[in-house]
Order: structure tokens, then sequence, then C-alpha cells
């Protein structure tokens, strides 16, 4: 079954050693400048060749060199299934059981020659048009949703098995570890790329249908990161050669430490949402607890969570202007008021305590929730707040602090705390 890397070169650029009636009589494509030795790569398990036939169509040419576990039985459930079902993102796929003649008789799989481009050159050619980069970050969730819905996963989604076709249109290349659940009990041998797998991937025995989901939920935030933020794509020479998108391998053992996490957390209510779901997964203890992406989109949605356009956060701004007691000084009624520059992206707490420590917020008590919305920009805001105090000798301290504490990047209260002394 194994091919020689010479028995590979010496016989394939012969025509007559072709058996696939497909390919028969085609060309196979020879390296430059002399031409004398056929074009080939080379991967962790197979050599690949490309043959073009009349009529201008390609396929590519694969011969195994390295053995692996029930390869042909996976390879043949593959090629028949891809035969039985009608989704754009796969190409002509075939295992021919004895399709090439070198010293002795090899199988080959056939496979459509694809023209386009792969994922990280896209977003590279296409970087300052967010809206190409927002759509290819649609057509990637519906591949995923349509992946979901015909129990197919891929196993290995990464930057160089993604091409873009010059219409927009997504294929999948390298079908080697795709599965579906009529294949049966297969292993799962072929891991992916670290930087696009969940660290569990390499403890998992057997293959699974749902494999694909954490990498979907990779790629589909870096798309949506890159779209408003292309910086980001040039900022890493990893990401521009094509090894990763925005998170690498090490990311995943300890994301919440990261700083990708932490960029994405302050930069827009969509990436915060992305990084948390992210960052569960990364804490999934196996690839089973890992949501789907179309799961993942549905929850924001619950959320009023949208992807079709990131909007980053911006600083809001709240004066805390002043705070006065309502009556005389004996009343329990108190009157704060409050200048904003925008409706911040949360609530916000009104905190009382008497001679406390100012900077432990857990010397405080909450007095009143004033609801984001209620803050009018450019407008004096005024409130009103009950409290009694326990002893008129000590400071009586208010405190104004966002609702969440995720936010305190994107509220400034200024000044966050005012103190009355009488």
């Amino acid at each position: 079954m194994l091919v020689g890397f010479t028995e590979f070169n010496d016989y394939i650029a012969d025509p007559g050693r072709i058996k696939d009636p497909v390919i028969r009589g085609g060309a196979i494509k020879m390296l430059p400048p002399f031409f004398h030795e056929p074009w080939r790569e080379t991967g962790g398990f197979c050599i690949v060749a490309k043959y073009e036939i009349p009529g201008g169509k390609s396929y590519a040419v694969r011969c195994w060199h390295s053995i692996l576990n029930d390869v042909r039985e996976r390879t043949i459930a593959i090629s028949d299934f891809l035969k039985s079902i009608k989704l754009p993102y796969f190409v002509d796929f075939a295992y021919i059981e004895d399709g090439f003649m070198g010293e002795k008789l090899h199988p080959i799989v056939r496979m459509e020659w694809v023209e386009g481009l792969t994922l990280n050159k896209y977003i590279e050619e296409n970087l300052w048009d967010s809206s190409k980069i927002y759509a290819l970050a649609s057509r990637f969730s519906e591949m995923c949703i349509d992946l979901i819905k015909a129990g197919i996963s891929h196993g290995d989604l990464n930057l160089g098995n993604i091409i873009v076709r010059s219409n927009g249109h997504l294929v999948l290349l390298d079908y080697d570890s795709l599965y579906h659940n009529s294949f049966g009990m297969l292993s799962d041998y072929i891991n992916g790329k670290r930087e696009f797998q969940h660290p569990t991937r390499v403890q998992n025995p057997n293959a699974l249908s749902l494999v694909d989901n954490f990498s979907a939920l990779v790629i589909y935030t870096s798309l949506l990161y890159f779209a408003v933020n292309p910086n980001a794509f040039l900022r890493d020479e990893a990401i521009k050669l094509g090894d990763r998108l925005l998170f690498s391998a090490d990311d995943y053992v300890d994301f919440a430490s990261s700083k990708i996490y932490a960029e994405l957390r302050k930069f827009s209510p969509q990436t915060r949402f992305l990084a948390n779901e992210l960052l569960k997964a990364c804490r999934a203890e196996s690839l089973t607890a890992i949501h789907s992406l179309p799961n993942i989109l549905e929850e924001a949605h619950t959320q009023n969570i949208y992807f079709d356009t990131i909007t980053p956060y911006i600083q809001v701004k709240v004066s805390f202007v002043s705070v006065k007691n309502k009556g005389v000084f004996s009343s329990n009624r108190w009157v704060l008021e409050l200048e904003a520059t925008g409706e911040p992206p949360c609530d916000l707490y009104v905190l009382v305590g008497e001679e406390i420590i100012e900077s432990n917020p857990q010397n405080y008590i909450p007095v009143l929730t004033i609801k984001r919305a209620e803050l009018t920009s450019g407008k004096k805001n005024v409130f009103e707040v009950e409290y009694k105090r326990k002893d008129k000798r000590k400071k009586l301290i208010f405190r104004i602090v966002p609702s969440m504490l995720d936010f305190r990047e994107e509220v400034e209260v200024i000044p966050e705390i005012k103190t009355i002394t009488r």
C-alpha cells in the first residue's frame, strides 16, 4: 500500500500508470525550469501530485507514504459518504483501490483541485475591507451550521484547509480526519494543529462528530476581531505566516491569564461574549463539554448580542457632582447629582459606608441601583437615596461603581467617592 518517494517520482509522471479512468490520459504538473521532475507536496502521511486533464479540470492525486490505523476503511467510508451528500464545501473525492502502478499497485485518492486563497491569504488580501471580513465570518458560521446539521466534523479546521474561492464561497480540503457517526468507531489519530485545537484533543481516543466545536469558535472569534481591528492580524509574524490566528496553543492552557483574553473583553460586547465562551471552552475537561458555534450564537441573541456589526466600547465618564441631605441634616433622604458623557454599558450601584476603609468594596452596603438608561448624556441627573446614619460623628461615604466589575475599563466615575463629614 505504501509508496516510496523514489518510486513515486519515477512512475507518477507516466499517465499510463494511472489506472483511474477519470484522470487517465491527463498531464502531471512538472517542476520548472527544466520540467524533468513532477511537482509534489509531501505531508505527514501522503505525497500529492497534480494532474491536469483535457477540458481544463485538475485533480490532486494522493498516495500514502506512511502507515495509519484504519486509513483504508476510513477513506472508503469518507469517499462513499461524500458521494451521498450535497454540500458545497466538499469537492469530488474518491478512493481508488488499484489507482497507481509503480513497482506494484497502490491505492490513491483522487480529489478535485481547488483554486482559491487559503483563509489567511484571503484575510491578508482583504484586511482593510471590513465588509469582506464580516462576510467571511458570516459564511464560516453558515458552513459550521450546515456541517452540524449534516452530522459532519472535519476534524482539522485550520487556515490551510479552508479555501475561499473567487466568488467568496468556502471549500474544505484534507478529509483524512472527516467523521460522521455512520462511520462507526474510528480512532482519532489526526489531532489537528495545536493552535486550533482544545488541549484535550490529543487525549481523545475516538473520532467524534462534534470535534470541530473548539476550532470553529477560535476561527470565528478571530475573523470578527480582524474585521474591526485589522492591526491585530499584522502584529504577530505567526499570524501573517498562517501558523495561527489570534490565539496560540499556550493561550488555551490558561486562557484567563492570556493577554488576548483581556484585550477581547475590553473591546466590545461581542468580543467580550466570545472571549467568555472561549474561556468556558478552554476550561472544559472534555471535547463533549464544548458548545457548538451555532448554540453559542443562539445564546448571544438571547442576550441581544449580534455579530453583523461590532461596536467597540466607548469609555463613558460619569461625574459625581454632589451629594446633599434633602432637608435638615437629620433627614434620611440624600440627593445625588450626576452628569454623564454617554449611556454606560451597565447599571451603576450607589454604595454607602460609615468610617470605613474606602478602598475595600466589602465595607459598603448598596442603597440604590441606577439603571443605565436613566442617565441622560450631557444633562444633570438627580437621584434620591434613603439612608439612616448610625453615628453622625463618623464620616459618611458615598461611592458609585459599575454594577459589573467587567466594565470598570468602560465606565469611569469621577470622583468615585464623595465624603460627608458632618
